[in-house]
């Protein structure tokens, strides 16, 4: 016999509406959007992912393609910065989206964990980047005579140090996902493929999530806040070049008068 009946089952999403056939009214229902909400959203991801990687690209061509741009240090970080975005624009958008919209995973294995890998090192990358780039104005702005100079080869060291360290930051995610069959409802047998941790134990992820939040968050903000308050302040209380000239000749302006 063939159903198809709501459930207020709390493992199920709320509004499921597909039918299983065989099932009999202790079956209940698997999620399933529609295919106008499945085109639209697809459209949207798609344009977007696109939007992504075309105009971060432009980005790197723009600094790599003038000599002029690769004279600066600063564009180099923000090439950096594009070039984070292309990979989450590449590997992220168009794969988590899919597995988010139809809560299954249907694609293969290894990109369980590769996905949310590079997800992750993106993210780290791009942090870093910002603040390796409040840091190298700090330096320029507070402490142009310190003795140590920006250039191209320090910036490029500076980049593949990010790239290592975020990767090492990101390796967890990578090693803790894995592909399972989890049952959905009733009856038992009733399962579908998730993407979900498998390699550590709850515990483990969620101090793995916290500190996550300690190196993404809290350390840049810190460090990205008390650059850029310095450079502020040495800025705001700096004179302009000349401004003591102006003033010596004013007040030699005055006195003349004064002797007249």
């Amino acid at each position: 016999m063939r159903t198809t009946e709501m459930t207020d089952d709390p493992r199920l999403p709320f509004g499921s509406n597909t039918s299983i056939e065989g099932c009999t009214e202790e079956c209940v229902v698997i999620y399933s959007a529609s295919p106008g909400v499945v085109a639209l959203l697809s459209l949207c991801y798609g344009l977007l992912s696109i939007a992504a990687v075309g105009g971060n690209a432009l980005v790197i061509w723009a600094v790599f393609g003038s000599r002029r741009m690769r004279k600066s240090t600063t564009n180099f970080y923000i090439a950096n910065l594009a070039l984070a975005d292309i990979t989450i624009g590449l590997f992220c958008i168009p794969f988590q989206f899919q597995a988010a919209l139809l809560q299954r995973w249907d694609l293969p294995w290894f990109m369980c964990g590769f996905c949310p890998f590079i997800q992750v090192l993106s993210v780290n990358v791009s942090i870093f980047t910002l603040t390796a780039i409040a840091v190298d104005r700090h330096k320029a702005i507070v402490n142009p005579l310190s003795g140590v100079k920006s250039s191209a080869s320090r910036a490029r060291t500076i980049i593949a140090t990010i790239w290592s360290f975020a990767g090492a930051l990101a390796l967890p995610m990578a090693m803790a996902l894995g592909v399972t069959e989890s049952p959905v409802g009733l009856p038992e047998e009733l399962t579908k493929p998730f993407c979900s941790n498998v390699g550590l134990s709850t515990g483990a992820m969620m101090a793995y999530r916290h500190a996550l939040v300690a190196v993404q968050y809290v350390c840049p903000l810190a460090v990205i806040s008390v650059a850029y308050a310095r450079v502020g302040m040495r800025l705001y209380w700096s004179e302009t070049p000349g401004t003591a000239q102006r003033r010596r000749d004013a007040h030699m302006l005055r006195h003349k008068k004064k002797v007249k």
